[in-house]
Parts: structure tokens; sequence; C-alpha cells
């Protein structure tokens, strides 16, 4: 009986130019890429529409989102309202309460649906331009 061996050529990796892209990861990045514009519009809108809420609700015909941090006396809603000139803010997901200036009152203020949306957003990290770390 005779034994032949076989020599196993070197792995040579093809270039980069020469791969074949994976027509499935070409349609992942595809969706990846209108995920992130759909969600870049959803999150810009829902930001317009927190500014604007601040503006009218609260009388700061100016006002802009300033960048916070992640605590509910620090966020980016806090610190907005702060400059503006209100007191012992503080932000949860469906409301905030804040120290009348004129009254010294405590009072609350419940969310529109697009600010909660915002509130969720800003706190699972998907506004990274209004963090402060």
């Amino acid at each position: 009986m005779t034994t032949t061996s076989i020599s196993a050529s070197p792995h040579i990796p093809k270039s980069a130019s020469l791969k074949a892209l994976d027509q499935t990861q070409v349609s992942i990045n595809a969706e990846k890429a209108f995920l992130r514009l759909k969600w870049s519009a959803r999150i810009n809108e829902v930001k317009l529409a927190t500014e604007k809420f601040l503006q009218e609700k609260f009388e700061l015909p100016d006002a802009q989102l300033i960048p916070g941090g992640r605590s509910q006396v620090d966020c980016t809603i806090a610190k907005t309202l702060r400059a503006g000139g209100f007191q012992e803010i503080s932000v949860k997901r469906t409301r905030l309460s804040y120290k009348d200036p004129g009254s010294g009152l405590i009072t609350r203020v419940m969310f529109p649906a697009k600010i909660r949306t915002f509130v969720r957003l800003y706190d699972a990290g998907y506004i990274p331009e209004l963090r402060e770390n």
C-alpha cells in the first residue's frame, strides 16, 4: 500500500476589492441606513416639538434646548427651564414639577405625547448632541 501526502497550499486571502459583496449584508446595511434616516427625522421632529412646548407653555419665546445630564434635575429640559428663571425643577418620563417663581407653589405639568417621546429618546441616549457627558 502506498501513501501519498498532499501538501496544502497556504491560505492566501483575497484582496478586499476582489471579494463579492454578500447580498444579505448589503440589504442589512441598506435597512440600517433607512432606519437611521427615519429615526433622525423623528428625533428632529420631537426636538422641535419640545422646544415649541417649552416656549408656549412656559412663555419663554426664545427657549432653546440646552445640553444636560442624566438626572431628573440636570436633564436638558430642566436646564432649559432653569435658564428661563424657574426653580426646583424635576423632570420625569410623563411630567415635570417646578416651583412657581411668583407664588412659590409646586406646579406639575403633564407632558403631551411628543414630549414623552422626546424624554424616552433622550433617556435612551438617542440624542447625543444634547448630552453633556
